[in-house]
């Protein structure tokens, strides 16, 4: 049993001796079949064992279904003399392409955004001419004194017997209304030789106006005919008016509503559209002005007899602004 313990331990040492003499000759025949560049030919067997690629100990993730499976081996190219060694190429996997997703029209199909409304602003007017049907005398009575009690009392006197002609002329008391009441000093003119005096009071001044309204516009001449015969000196006017105020306005306004309305639809028909509503609308007229009085100051002399009197017309004016929104036409 000695003695084989020597063979043994020979036999190994030769065998491993032997195993390195081929793996060395392995290794020389591969670099001389790389050529001068040095690259690994496909075919050589040393080429093969460092192209193969090791398996992984994890489990392969799976590819997807339209990816083509790679080669078992990986592919070495011989690199021309003088120019570096490549790295070794690696496969490709192709990546799946998602399948293309079929779309109908009507999710293609993008609505365009709703835009602002469009609104037309158009001014609407109406004028009419009426008959006035009332007017407004003013009649008035200025008397003086040394004093002013005396100035008042021949005032008072003289107007009473003006108001009571008027109401003999077919005026009632409901008509008569007095509107200007008043006393006043009166100063003497300032001396040319003492230019620097006080001024000095030589008398007073009373007034007193009523303004009279008549119904019946072929008695206006009759009327001033008796209040100026009756003592009155101060003819504050005439004017003329409506008695009723509101309807003619309310009935200008809605005709300029209605011409407002009337150019809204032009305008639309020329840009093809139709008018959809009312925005807003502001009213822009006041109403009818009442008409002013002008007039004499002083009527000392008289009137012999009825006064020609012209009453005229009576304008009302209306004007609106209206704001419409309009629509797109509809089709034939």
């Amino acid at each position: 049993m000695t003695d084989r313990q020597p063979f043994m331990l020979g036999l190994s040492s030769r065998a491993l001796l032997i195993g390195g003499v081929v793996l060395a000759a392995a290794l020389v025949a591969g670099v001389l079949a790389a050529g001068p560049g040095g690259a690994l030919h496909p075919t050589s067997a040393g080429a093969q064992a460092a192209a193969t690629p090791t398996p992984a100990a994890s489990t392969p993730t799976a590819l997807p279904a339209t990816a083509t499976a790679p080669p078992a081996t990986a592919t070495v190219v011989a690199t021309p003399q003088g120019t570096p060694r490549p790295l070794l190429r690696l496969p490709s996997f192709p990546t799946a392409s998602p399948a293309p997703q079929e779309t109908s029209a009507a999710a293609t199909a993008v609505p365009a955004p709703q835009g602002m409304p469009t609104l037309v602003n158009v001014v609407g007017t109406y004028e009419d001419r009426l008959t006035p049907d009332m007017a407004i005398v003013s009649l008035g009575v200025q008397t003086t004194g040394t004093t002013a009690a005396e100035a008042s009392n021949a005032n008072n006197e003289t107007m009473t017997a003006v108001i009571a002609a008027i109401k003999a002329a077919g005026i009632e008391d409901a008509d008569i209304q007095s509107t200007n009441i008043g006393l006043s000093p009166v100063y003497a003119q300032p001396s040319r030789d003492d230019p620097n005096a006080p001024p000095t009071i030589t008398g007073y001044r009373a007034t007193n106006t009523v303004s009279v309204r008549v119904l019946d516009l072929d008695q206006v001449g009759a009327i001033l005919s008796a209040g100026l015969g009756a003592g009155a000196n101060q003819l504050g006017g005439i004017s003329f008016a409506l008695q009723d105020r509101t309807q003619p306005y309310l009935d200008a306004l809605a005709a300029a509503t209605l011409d407002a309305r009337r150019k809204a639809d032009a305008i639309a028909v020329a840009a093809g559209m139709v008018v959809g509503g009312i925005v807003e609308i502001t009213e822009q007229s006041g109403g009818i002005p009442r008409p002013r009085a002008a007039g004499v100051m002083y009527a000392e002399r008289g009137f012999g007899g009825a006064a020609p009197i012209e009453a005229g017309e009576i304008v009302v004016q209306a004007r609106v602004q209206v704001q419409f929104r309009l629509a797109a036409a509809p089709a034939a």
